[in-house]
């Protein structure tokens, strides 16, 4: 690989391209957001593309020669003495002084003074699935969970419902739910991030707003809506059990130019992140299709499951006819 040649990630999903050579098969590349990184060679793979502009012109460095590049500071996180949105979403970057590239904690911060009965959900393909469901204190910020950098993007569309209560007599405050979207290109901009003083750190705030009522013209006799109508997700019951297709091919189109190594590393990769997921939102299983072929995919499966301390069992024959594997979530 040389300099301007397109790459994918074998460890996770997305392409770059090959800015600099550095010593030690180390090479430093810029992805489609512009994030300069580094990985040793052996962590990627070309794609056989060229980029159109290569952004830098000299390929090698030699470490004995070479003379340390200014550094250009990102821009400074917006410093905000404003409060809070009453009820937000906050993504707490985990390293203050490396926000656009560190993992998240989030919460969820209710600053009324009402106590909520919260539901965090995030959209999948075939529905909804919960993130957190609890009880949050007036004036607290609730910690929900942990969430890896490659991970944000599940909170494209999030829906959060509330319900308002106090401990003693209250007026009434009618309960709602608001869908929140939220581009995963957000946390790449350093200008996204707002320094929270409260929290010692620097965050992506998102308000979880009431959604626009509706106003009816008695002149017309229509009713219209104002502002942006909400996505209303439809109602279902908690999923414990899920199931999982690790073809290659219904994971991604690239697959046609790699290596069968290079599939298996991919679909690994994948089995891993849906057990850490399944162990975190308290699934009971997940059953992991595989086909049966030459049994290495499920060896895979196995494997993984294995290094998690969980227990596993072939799926139900009579469904999947030897190809596919339960992988219980409680360990032990």
């Amino acid at each position: 690989m040389t300099v301007g040649d397109r790459v994918r990630f074998l460890n996770h999903v997305g392409e770059a391209t090959v800015i600099r050579i550095l010593p030690n098969g180390q090479m430093e590349v810029e992805d489609e957001f512009g994030l300069v990184t580094t990985h040793a060679a052996n962590e990627l793979v070309g794609t056989g593309k060229r980029a159109a502009v290569v952004p830098v012109s000299n390929p090698v460095i030699d470490a004995r020669t070479a003379q340390p590049e200014p550094v250009q500071q990102p821009p400074a996180a917006r410093a905000t003495a404003e409060p809070l949105p009453e009820l937000a979403l906050v993504f707490l970057a985990e390293v203050g002084s490396e926000p656009t590239t560190c993992d998240f904690e989030l919460f969820f911060h209710n600053g009324s003074d009402y106590h909520l009965l919260v539901n965090i959900a995030a959209k999948e393909d075939r529905g909804f699935f919960s993130l957190y469901s609890g009880e949050v204190r007036a004036g607290d910020a609730r910690p929900i969970r942990g969430i890896r950098r490659q991970d944000v993007d599940i909170f494209s569309i999030t829906m959060v419902d509330c319900i308002f209560f106090q401990d003693t007599d209250y007026q009434h405050r009618e309960a709602f739910s608001a869908t929140v979207r939220l581009k995963p290109t957000r946390f790449v901009k350093p200008s996204s991030f707002v320094m929270l003083a409260s929290m010692d750190g620097k965050a992506i705030v998102v308000p979880v707003e009431r959604p626009a009522p509706k106003v009816t013209d008695a002149s017309a006799g229509v009713t219209v809506r104002t502002g942006t109508p909400p996505v209303i997700a439809k109602r279902t019951m908690p999923v414990f059990d899920i199931e999982v297709d690790i073809h290659i091919e219904e994971l991604t189109t690239e697959h046609r130019k790699w290596t069968p190594h290079e599939m298996l590393i991919y679909q690994r990769g994948h089995v891993q992140r849906h057990i850490e997921r399944g162990l975190k939102d308290g699934l009971l299983s997940i059953t992991f299709i595989h086909g049966i072929g030459k049994g290495r995919l499920r060896d895979e499966v196995l494997a993984m499951a294995a290094e998690y301390g969980l227990r596993c069992e072939a799926g139900a024959f009579h469904k999947y006819k030897g190809g596919a594997t339960v992988v219980f979530m409680s360990r032990g």
